[in-house]
Parts: structure tokens; C-alpha cells; sequence
């Protein structure tokens, strides 16, 4: 939809100046109505009241999306994006904020995303629709009579800091403003821009809220400064209270993921050792203050004495978590809560994000490793059906390739593991819901990724990617990164080649099967051709994982996997990074291995996530050995085999939609309970079971409309839709 279609007469705005904070005002009156609609949209984020109630308790709306078209420069040469744009537009209810006559619509809007990464500056546009017994009696749009007036915040650097000064406009001015108000000098007339060329959508998917809140306690005193915890790392702000403030003095907040031990703030984990912080400055009178436009990923926080905290906001996307595992073995118990609450604290703006307080990207390899677990454990259809969009949007639409991030911004990643989400991404996602359409819209998008990759190919290895990119392969080794990049980049192309099989059978696309599978046979010769040894059956020397890539793929011969498997036996932990951990697992899982899949996920060795755990780890790491985030999802991809495997809940084969489940648990040495659901259309499947040495007990409730089928050997039950038990002998 363009602008115009979306907003009719409404005409965007802007500030007079360079000011990126601004509130921007009008009023208007009301024909007779018994419904009013608010469609707005403010650029980067805003928050609209009308006769000085909020709209709305979203947060950080719009949806973060590669807005439009912008030039933008890398390494110092300008470099024109081909990209699709789109632009996110809310839509509100506002029939009981509106009087018959006087009314006055404010909008405090944020720089966000949008100014950050110099898409242009922050603007306004919103129309107010009257609707009587359905029909549309008018509309009220924002035109020629649109003003804008400086803020209580200063300066706004989304996910870093934001000064807010109460001199400029007290507590409660957006709440207190009256149709009168605007004669007020301090009011100046806004300025007409062009509307951004873009798509225009209404946003469908969850935006941020106050989800919950925690109550910091007190670790150190230092005089002027104190040291507070929150009790777990959160992503979100601080309110405190500012009442005993002087007119001019200010109150600092400085958010940390760690404290040393002297119990002093320690911000080397964000963002290159740059604090976040939060600056408030008083006019001398009572309130509470937090921030508006930016959230902070901590666990810690230093405030300055002459303020109090009164709560810690945890803020994330409104994704209600819609599964439970829990089990006798406390590794994976923690394993499971840190990924949830390392997901949702990365679900910001609608999308997946890295971190959130260093980068809060997009990452399309971060992303699609953990989108199985995502579409899994999570109420988040609408989430990852905007964020395709994203990484639809900025596929170069000459090339193919497929960017580090979705939306773009210039960062580091590989043509495999991070370009591959334009395949992964859509086909987990029909997995999980059977929705064709989306592989329809991506099928040719795939066509135009493996061009690129063979465009960057040699003797059809991928062995390279834009001129000014990394070109990675595996990321987040334990140590020094040794398994071989191209072979890493020619696993995802096989894989993807083989989603693109798939999907062409799905989609009534048959005619393309013969050249993706050629494709295919080429690459896996490729791969064996340069990183077999036919001497001891091992890919890349059998280094971090690589027997493991080439088992899944179905290269190699019985010794590839039964050396592997030895090798992890021996040393009885991870040697992965992000994309190894998580093949390695699944693969002896799936091969009769899963007592040393088992082993490894639960190892209490250096490199595992016991270590995490017990150096109090409540979200789970970037890398093995602490070197940065202490809040990154993508090693959690693994808690997907929580799941498939010891709980035993499968999709058959050949399926999607989740309307076909296989219950075979895994049964390992160790693991005596395990429970667990996950939320289907019609309600929680769950299993419960508890073991000895000679037997185990299953329980599987099954909700309506699911067919579930019970495996034991050989035998296959069909359970019925009620609470089943079973008895399995071991």
C-alpha cells in the first residue's frame, strides 16, 4: 500500500529544526461518532495521547524495518541499496479518548532506528477516522495547523543512553497540554516534508510492552553512587524517583551487565566498554522518571545517592511463552529458562535481535539458527512473519545476496550461515504453521541466492562474499575458528538446495528439481572432493564439528559419524561455535547417539553451558569463554532437542503444521523426570515421564484436532485426545 492509500489527505511533518525529540500537537473537533480509529505513524518510535491519555501502553512502535531507500556509504564508497522498503503503521481505538468538541492530539516522537542510522529525520503523519453505525462520517487529518515544541528529552541514542531535562517540559506537560496550550509561544509551526517512499503496512506484529517488574536490590553503597541488582539479566529501563532533586541538579543511572569485585560497575560486555546510561534533570519538583525512547540490557545498576529506585521495567515484545520444560537434570533445567529469557530480552521492535545492548540487530544467522526454537516455544507467528518480510526486504534484488542483518546495517556475517535465513527462515516457518504462501514468496528469492553463492564460488566451493564483508563460516569458537570457511558456506548451500527441493515439490514448481538437484550433487562432490581423506574417513580433519556437517548433508562413510562420535566421547565437551553446537547435537540425537548428545549438553567441563550456569549466568552467552555479551540466543538453538528428543515430541515426516505428532522419547543415563508442553492450535500437548534402570513411565496429554502416535520399536499406539500412559520397558 503506498502512503497515500494508507493515509488519504494526511500530510507528513517534521520539526522546523534538527530537534529529534519533539512533540508535535493539533486539535481538532469530533462529528457525531460511536467509533474513532487512529491510524499514525511516527518516525523512528512515538507515543500518541489524545486530551492527555495515551493511546496505548505499546512501546518502541513503529516495528523497526528497512524504512526507505537511503545512501549510504561503506568503507567511505557510496553504496545504492536495492532493496524493498517498508514502513510499519499502528492503528488504534481511540472512541473513548475523544470529546464531542475541544480535543487535542499530542505525539511525543523518539529518533529510534530511523535517525540513528540517518534514514532521515524524525516525522509525523495520522488521521483520526469517525465512523456512526459503521459508516465513515469524516476524518480528522494531520494538515497546515500541525505544530511541534521541544521535549523533556534532550538527547535519545536508542539501546545507549537518553538525557531527559524537566526544565525544558515538566513531568505531566503532554498530559496536561489543552487546545489553548498551543497559542503558547513555545509552540512553533511544523514543517511539510514528502512522505517516505515506501510499502506502507499495518503492523500485525506484538510491539513492546512493560511486560513485567522486579524490585533491584542493594548490593554496594559507595557514598555518592549506589550499586543495586536486579536478581537476573533483563532487558528494559529503571523508574526512580527524582523528588529530592534541586532545580538543575540531575540524577544518573549507569546499566551493567556485570560489577567487579569491588562491586563497581563493569560495562565491558557492552557495547565496546561504552556505558548505557540515563541521565534525568530536575526542575525541582516531585516525580518519577524513566526512559521513553531507549531500553538497556543489564543486570546491574549504578544511581546516583540523591535519587531512589522505585522499579525495574522488563520490557520486551508482548510473545507470550507458550511451553514448560522441566526435568531432574538442573544443566538443562537452566538451559531452558536462560534461552527464554535471553529470547525475549532480544525480541524487541519486531525483531530477533543479537544482543540487547551492544549491537540489537537483526543477525539473519542468529536469527535463523534459533527460529526453530522461536516458532516452537513462543505465541510468535506474527513476530516471524514481519521479520521474513525484513529479510525478504533486503535481499539485493540484482544479486541475491541476502544481508548480515534484517533490517540492514552494515555487519559482519558469511554467504551460508547468515544469507541462508532467505531459505531457513520461511521453510522452519511452515514447518511449524503449513502456511505454503510464505514458500511461494520465497521460492524465487532462494533462485536468486543460489546465483549469488555460484557468483562467489570456485571449483563450486563458496569461497567468497561482497568486497567489504567478512565472509565467515562457523562463529563463536571455543578457541581460534579452524574448521574451513568454505566448507562451512558449501554445508548451507547444500542445505538450503535441499529446502529448495522441497519447497518446489510443495509449491507446484517440479519443473525446477532437476537443475537444484544437479546443483546439489555438484556441491556435495565439490565438498568431498577437497576436505574428505579417504584414509580416515574425516571431513577438515574432523575439526569443530566438521564430521558432523558432512554427516548431515549425507556425506562421508560409517566412519565419519563413529569417529566423531569418539572424538566427543573423548573430550567430553563442546568445540563448536554457533552453527557446529547446534548440527553436532542434532546429529547424534538423530543417529542413536543421544546419550552422548545428553552428555555434552549437560558436561560440566570449561566449554559448556554448567560453566555458564554457575558462574550465575541468567541468559546465555556470546561466546564459550565470556569474552562479550552475557546475552546472545544464538548457542540456545539447541534447546529445540530438549524437545524432540528427550520429551519426544516430533512433527512426522513429510508434514507441517503440527497437526501430526510423533511421541518417541529418548531415554539417557541420568535423566530419571522430564515434563513438558508445547502449545498447539487447540491446546497444551504434554509429556511426562519418569524412569528407572528397568522401566519408564510416559504420560502424554493430547489436545483436540492433534493426531499423536506413540512409537515404542516397532509398535506404534494412536493416542487418543485425552490424558494417554505407557509403560516402556527399558
Amino acid at each position: 500500500m503506498t502512503g497515500k492509500e494508507m493515509f488519504g489527505k494526511a500530510k507528513w511533518f517534521s520539526p522546523s529544526s534538527d530537534y529529534s525529540q519533539p512533540i508535535f500537537a493539533d486539535t481538532f473537533e469530533a462529528p457525531d461518532f460511536d467509533m474513532a480509529e487512529l491510524i499514525i505513524c511516527g518516525l523512528g518510535f512515538f507515543k500518541a495521547y489524545i486530551n492527555g491519555r495515551s493511546v496505548s501502553s505499546d512501546l518502541f512502535v513503529p516495528a523497526w524495518t528497512d524504512y526507505n531507500h537511503v545512501d549510504r556509504y561503506i568503507n567511505g564508497e557510496l553504496y545504492k541499496d536495492r532493496f524493498r522498503h517498508s514502513i510499519n503503521v499502528l492503528k488504534y481505538d481511540v472512541s473513548l479518548h475523544i470529546k464531542p468538541q475541544n480535543n487535542i492530539i499530542a505525539v511525543l516522537v523518539g529518533p529510534g532506528w530511523y535517525v540513528k542510522y540517518n534514514f532521515g529525520k524524525v516525522k509525523l503523519c495520522f488521521k483520526i477516522d469517525f465512523y456512526k453505525d459503521g459508516k465513515l462520517q469524516g476524518s480528522f487529518y494531520s494538515n497546515d495547523t500541525v505544530k511541534w515544541t521541544k521535549s523533556h528529552i534532550t538527547e535519545s541514542q536508542i539501546i545507549r543512553h537518553e538525557i531527559q531535562d524537566f526544565n525544558v517540559a515538566p513531568e505531566g506537560f503532554i498530559e496536561n497540554l489543552t487546545p489553548d496550550s498551543l497559542s503558547d509561544d513555545r509552540w512553533q509551526k511544523a514543517v511539510e516534508i514528502e512522505a517516505p517512499e515506501s510499502d506502507y503496512v499495518f503492523q500485525t506484529t506484538p510491539a513492546d510492552k512493560v511486560i513485567r517488574t522486579l524490585s533491584p536490590k542493594l548490593v554496594r553503597d559507595f557514598g555518592d553512587i549506589k550499586v543495586y541488582d536486579v536478581g537476573q539479566n533483563i532487558s528494559g529501563r529503571v523508574k526512580i524517583d527524582i523528588s529530592g532533586l534541586k532545580a538543575g541538579e540531575s540524577a544518573l543511572i549507569v546499566y551493567s551487565e556485570l560489577i567487579n569485585e569491588d562491586g563497581e560497575i563493569d560495562f565491558a560486555t557492552h557495547s565496546w566498554g561504552k556505558p548505557q546510561a540515563n541521565e534525568f534533570i530536575s526542575d525541582g519538583k516531585a516525580k518519577i522518571a524513566a526512559a521513553e525512547f531507549s531500553w538497556f540490557g543489564f543486570r546491574y545498576f549504578s544511581l546516583t545517592s540523591n535519587a531512589k529506585p522505585i522499579v525495574c521495567d522488563v520490557i520486551h515484545a508482548d510473545v507470550p511463552v507458550t511451553s514448560c520444560f522441566m526435568s531432574s537434570s538442573y544443566a538443562l533445567n537452566w538451559l531452558y529458562d536462560a534461552f527464554i529469557n535471553t529470547q525475549l530480552t532480544n525480541m524487541h521492535a519486531g525483531i530477533p535481535s543479537d544482543c540487547p545492548h551492544r549491537e540489537g540487530r537483526g543477525y539473519t544467522g542468529d536469527g535463523q539458527l534459533v527460529s526453530g526454537c522461536g516458532l516452537l516455544l513462543f505465541d510468535s507467528k506474527e513476530f516471524y512473519k514481519k521479520w521474513l518480510r525484513d529479510i525478504a526486504d533486503c535481499q539485493d534484488e540484482t544479486t541475491g545476496h541476502v544481508q548480515y542483518t534484517a533490517p540492514f546495517v552494515q555487519s559482519g556475517g558469511g554467504p551460508g550461515g547468515w544469507g541462508g535465513a532467505i531459505a531457513i527462515v520461511p521453510y522452519n516457518y511452515y514447518l511449524r504453521f503449513g502456511d505454503l504462501s510464505v514458500l511461494k514468496e520465497f521460492f524465487p528469492r532462494m533462485l536468486k541466492y543460489f546465483k549469488y553463492l555460484d557468483d562467489h564460488s570456485e571449483n563450486d566451493l563458496v569461497v567468497s562474499d561482497e568486497p567489504w564483508a567478512w565472509c565467515l563460516g562457523d562463529w563463536c569458537t571455543p578457541d581460534e575458528i579452524k574448521i574451513p570457511v568454505p566448507f562451512v558456506n558449501n554445508y548451507f548451500y547444500v542445505k538450503t538446495l535441499e529446502i529448495a527441493i522441497k519447497t518446489a515439490k510443495l509449491i507446484g514448481k517440479e519443473e525446477y528439481i532437476p537443475e537444484l538437484s544437479e546443483k546439489l550433487n555438484i556441491k556435495k562432490a565439490a565438498t568431498v572432493k577437497h576436505y574428505f581423506n579417504e584414509s580416515t574417513g574425516d571431513f577438515a580433519d574432523n575439526i569443530q564439528g566438521a564430521n558432523a556437517f558432512a554427516v548431515d548433508i549425507g556425506l562421508g562413510d560409517e566412519r565419519t559419524f563413529q569417529r566423531m562420535a569418539e572424538n566427543y566421547k573423548k573430550l567430553g565437551m563442546y568445540d563448536t561455535g554457533i552453527f557446529g553446537t547446534d548440527i553436532v547435537t542434532r546429529v547424534l540425537f538423530e543417529r542413536g547417539q543421544g546419550q552422548l548428545a545428553f552428555d555434552l549438553l549437560t558436561s560440566e567441563k570449561e566449554i559448556s553451558f554448567s560453566t555458564q550456569m554457575k558462574k550465575g549466568a541468567t541468559t546465555i552467552w556470546e561466546y564459550w569463554t565470556h569474552k562479550k555479551s552475557n546475552n546472545h540466543p544464538m548457542f540456545g538453538a539447541v534447546v529445540k532437542y530438549l524437545f524432540d528428543y528427550l520429551l519426544g515430541i516430533r512433527q512426522k515426516a513429510e508434514t507441517a503444521g503440527c497437526k501430526d505428532i510423533i511421541i518417541s522419547p529418548v531415554f539417557v543415563n541420568g535423566l530419571d523426570f522430564v515434563s513438558g508442553y508445547i502449545t498447539l492450535d487447540t491446546g497444551k500437548l504434554e509429556v511426562t515421564i519418569s524412569k528407572n534402570e528397568k522401566k519408564a513411565d510416559v504420560t502424554v496429554f493430547v489436545p483436540d484436532g492433534i493426531k499423536a502416535t506413540l512409537l515404542d520399536g516397532d509398535k506404534a499406539l494412536v493416542l487418543k485426545a485425552e490424558t494417554n500412559k505407557y509403560q516402556y520397558k527399558l
